[in-house]
């Protein structure tokens, strides 16, 4: 019987071995880039989302506080106060830190631009832009923690404010 067999591969080189250790870095590298970049646009999508939500939740909550205020006790009134400010000044504060730590970043980044030389050459300008546009996916990820914590408190004390003043909307009513 006469089986033919498959030729044999012969043994890569350590060239070859280098360039394939080559490729898969880089192809790992190119993959958390775009990961990088989705989790900052998500994030981007979410706090955005996130902010008009808390902006129309608070509408609401003042809304229900004209209509609630003779219904609540000077107690009650306090505690829904003290729970809303806590909520406000939770987002405040942590937009205002966002936006200051992301000024001070892109502050120093343009100074990357501001020689003659980096303008005069499209080459160099793209390969800063390119550079920019992952500095800033891995930078908007960085906040993703930070974020979910300081929403966790906005969203439980607002909620807690809200239903202090819904509690003593219902038991006026009966």
């Amino acid at each position: 019987m006469d089986t033919e067999q498959p030729p044999q591969r012969p043994e890569t080189s350590l060239l070859e071995q280098l360039w394939q250790q080559h490729e898969a870095r880089h192809q790992a590298k190119e993959f958390l880039d775009v990961y990088v970049k989705i989790i900052s646009l998500f994030y981007d999508k979410a706090a955005l989302y996130t902010n008009v939500v808390l902006l129309g939740g608070y509408g609401a909550f003042f809304g229900l506080w004209g209509i609630t205020r003779p219904l609540v006790t000077d107690n009650q009134a306090r505690w829904a106060a003290i729970l809303m400010v806590v909520s406000i000044a939770t987002v405040v504060i942590f937009e205002v830190t966002k936006m200051v730590l992301t000024t001070n970043k892109l502050v120093g980044y343009w100074k990357t631009f501001e020689n003659a030389e980096s303008l005069a050459d499209p080459a160099l300008i793209r390969t800063r832009t390119q550079e920019f546009e992952v500095m800033s996916a891995r930078y908007n990820a960085h906040f993703v923690g930070a974020w979910r914590f300081s929403l966790a408190i906005a969203v439980v004390t607002a909620i807690s404010g809200v239903g202090i003043l819904l509690a003593a909307f219902i038991s006026g009513l009966f």
